[in-house]
């Protein structure tokens, strides 16, 4: 009796854990990576090799992903992603495998071939950017797959920074008709912030006034942060050199948007002759965070990070802006209506980064990656 419950418990937990196999048809146009459909191995001494992987001691450490949305909780491991896909699709259809996630350090996914033989493929923020096998500002890998034949795949992944496991599978055809059309909007987009920018800078040689010049900054600021944030700065300016990239993406480019923002704010809202109580207010909150910045890069421990901060300055310019018009100065209502918008985009900026689990962190979503700068 004893033995049939056994079994039967063990058939049950087999059952729990069981992973998904993932099917490739004709009529798909992306898989994306949720739920049961892959398992995770935390590698906390960064000593597994794809040949452990075939070890079983190694099989039973990974689990079945069951989150939502997962990411690499701890940025001192390497993970590994186990996924099983199966392809029954016309034999000439071709796949890609692709990582939503382009400021992971290091990504390599192994490709089964032969007799126990594995090809390595890599891409990652850490290394040169035009020796990526698709030259795109995602992490892009063909996946080679035997159709009819479920195949296991791997991928080891290493990132300083906290780093989604958002991967997608997509037909080659599918890919490219998708690769071309975000090309051409953030081509749009990024055009419109330059006009924005060389409109604004020939107003200052007419008029010579300093917000004019402080909005120009503002937006090459904004621009530095976005190109950090899609990659196409790693693609198309510092692609020589991989390490701006962590240099621009966390410090750099933060903290020019942040201050030429408050430049930028003091200036239209006169807050220096005409508010100047409102102005000390301003500059203390910017002070306060330029400080907590030093103290969080130096001495302070990470679990006792919050991102929180970063948004001191900018509500204390937002709540300085409604008593401004609260006071009698017009003029802010515009302010406050296009604040109220960059506002929740910084808010929505900040959520999409996966924070540590700790008492200061924020409750993270899932919110698809988009692009709010307003101008």
């Amino acid at each position: 009796m004893r033995r049939i419950i056994f079994l039967l418990f063990t058939l049950i937990t087999l059952h729990v854990q069981a992973q998904k196999t993932i099917v490739l048809t004709d009529s798909l146009k992306e898989f994306i990576f949720e739920g049961e459909s892959y398992m995770i191995l935390e590698d906390k001494e960064h000593k597994l090799s794809i040949e452990d992987m075939q070890k079983p001691e190694i099989q039973q450490r990974f689990v079945l992903n069951k989150k939502a949305y997962s990411y690499n909780e701890n940025i001192t491991s390497t993970y590994w992603i186990k996924f099983k896909a199966v392809k029954k699709a016309r034999f000439d259809r071709n796949f890609v495998f692709e990582s939503y996630s382009p400021h992971s350090d290091d990504l390599r996914l192994y490709i089964p071939y032969g007799d126990n033989k594995w090809l390595e493929k890599r891409g990652g923020k850490s290394l040169f950017f035009y020796d990526r096998e698709y030259v795109n500002k995602n992490l892009v890998f063909g996946l080679a797959l035997d159709t009819g034949r479920i195949q296991t795949f791997y991928v080891k992944v290493y990132s300083e920074n906290h780093s989604s496991f958002d991967y997608r599978i997509k037909p080659i055809n599918y890919f490219t008709f998708y690769n071309t059309s975000e090309y051409f909007f953030l081509g749009i987009y990024y055009g419109i912030l330059a006009i924005m920018g060389l409109y604004n800078l020939l107003l200052f040689f007419s008029i010579r006034e300093k917000v004019y010049v402080y909005y120009v900054l503002y937006v090459v600021a904004g621009m530095l942060s976005t190109l950090t944030d899609d990659s196409l700065g790693y693609q198309y300016v510092w692609f020589n050199f991989p390490e701006l990239n962590t240099i621009i993406g966390h410090h750099i480019a933060p903290l020019l948007l942040l201050s030429t923002f408050v430049l930028y704010s003091r200036e239209f809202l006169h807050l220096k002759d005409s508010f100047p109580k409102f102005d000390r207010i301003v500059v203390i909150c910017t002070v306060v965070y330029f400080v907590y910045y030093i103290i969080q890069w130096t001495i302070l421990p990470k679990y006792l990070h919050f991102r929180g901060m970063y948004l001191l300055p900018f509500i204390a310019v937002y709540i300085v802006g409604i008593r401004c018009f609260m006071e009698g100065y017009k003029p802010a209502r515009f302010f406050i209506i296009g604040y109220t918008i960059i506002f929740f985009s910084i808010i929505i900026t900040i959520l999409l980064i996966p924070q540590r689990k700790t008492f200061f962190s924020i409750k993270t979503y899932r919110l698809e990656t988009f692009k709010v700068f307003v101008i």
